[in-house]
């Protein structure tokens, strides 16, 4: 029988389309291209140095959005979880709603009702006694 050593990590296996790219990073890479050729065709009056440097920056999130991954996410999910975490649902509310300080707050009762709910809640804790010894009975 024929024995074949598998490599480690085949789930993260990508499929190289083009050369040494995958399909995503050669589409960004062509966008990357695009976008730093009208840059520098629109950037004309400027000295050669200081194109290339502005074109480098333009075309540098198009190429990092190809070939970043972080905690094994692409860089647009990454900063979509970002700013969903920090920005749209943030762990800690700036605001404090009304109807918290409403429930906090205890209903002023007279004596009368302070008897009867003293008389209630006496009631109850005997019948959950009872039931309590009837369960242990079973």
């Amino acid at each position: 029988m024929i024995e074949v050593a598998v490599p480690q990590g085949i789930e993260k296996f990508e499929v190289k389309t083009i050369g040494p790219f995958t399909t995503r990073e050669a589409i960004c890479c062509g966008i990357a291209l695009v976008t730093g050729y009208l840059a520098y065709n629109f950037t004309g009056d400027l000295s050669r140095d200081t194109r290339i440097i502005i074109v480098f920056f333009i075309a540098l999130p198009f190429i990092l959005a190809g070939k970043l991954k972080i905690y094994g996410m692409n860089l647009e999910e990454y900063l979509l979880t970002i700013l969903t975490l920090n920005i749209l649902a943030p762990k800690y509310r700036t605001y404090k709603a009304e109807i918290i300080d409403m429930v906090k707050e205890e209903p002023k009762r007279t004596k009368k009702e302070q008897e009867q709910f003293k008389k209630a809640s006496k009631k109850k804790r005997k019948k959950n006694k009872k039931n309590k010894e009837l369960m242990a009975y079973r």
